[in-house]
């Protein structure tokens, strides 16, 4: 229904709920059902299993139907009720250039693998976005006030990769404005 996909849309800030990629300027984005309906049908319709994802996260050699359970090192990460950070570390490697995402734990890495979150094409335009906001951060913990504002717009929501903002910001022991 297309008010559903505009409400997804909104809460997700057009971006992927799992990458964090935007999505909707290039793409119409994919109604994901967190819970796969092949295996929920009883929770095809939950506003709660709903997410806002793009066609690579949701294809079937990702996401798809696999939904693994507690034995498979299930289940996946739910970011619309979970906090990210609990299962992830969103690193840049200053060596490498890379703006990888590293398990925590065993939920992170299978959510990882399924979801492919360090696959080579994402990995190069989320290292190109995280590379200008090491820049921002370094800038910013020099005193900088503008980089400071800098920064800190970009751990809002609504940009591409802010969980890799807010690691920065922790990283380099900023205020957040």
């Amino acid at each position: 229904h297309p008010r559903i996909k505009e409400a997804l849309k909104t809460a997700f800030s057009g971006k992927c709920a799992y990458c964090e990629s935007h999505v909707v300027h290039i793409d119409y984005g994919d109604i994901e059902h967190f819970r796969p309906k092949s295996k929920f049908p009883e929770l095809c319709f939950h506003w709660k299993n709903l997410l806002l994802s793009c066609g690579i996260c949701n294809d079937t050699a990702h996401k798809g139907d696999h939904f693994p359970d507690s034995e498979e090192g299930g289940p996946l990460v739910n970011p619309a009720d979970e906090n990210p950070d609990e299962f992830f570390y969103f690193e840049f490697d200053p060596a490498t250039g890379t703006a990888n995402v590293l398990p925590k734990n065993q939920r992170g890495h299978t959510t990882e693998l399924i979801l492919g979150l360090n696959r080579k094409e994402l990995v190069q335009h989320r290292s190109a976005v995280v590379r200008k906001m090491v820049y921002v951060a370094i800038c910013a913990s020099q005193g900088d006030n503008e980089a400071l504002h800098e920064i800190s717009s970009c751990c809002s929501k609504e940009n591409e990769y802010s969980a890799f903002a807010r690691s920065l910001v922790y990283r380099f022991s900023l205020p957040l404005l």
